[in-house]
């Protein structure tokens, strides 16, 4: 049996993503640089079927910040 996957739902916390890739104004997500170590960490099942969240975004950027530094 396959679940329906929500395309509003971020794959990793599954929280809103707050995607608007199908409306006429472009998506954040298309203007914002995701990293590939944050695209790698989304199940198999998930990828390429919903957008990261803005905050699963920022929380993986300060974490990275905080390993530099």
């Amino acid at each position: 049996m396959v679940k329906d996957i929500n395309d509003k739902c971020c794959p990793l916390c599954q929280g809103d993503n707050q995607c608007g890739i199908k409306n006429k104004a472009p998506c954040w997500c298309r203007q914002s640089e995701m990293p590939i170590e944050l695209i790698n960490q989304v199940p198999k099942n998930l990828k390429d079927k919903s957008c990261i969240c803005q905050t699963c975004l920022k929380k993986f950027n300060r974490a990275q910040f905080k390993e530099v530094n």
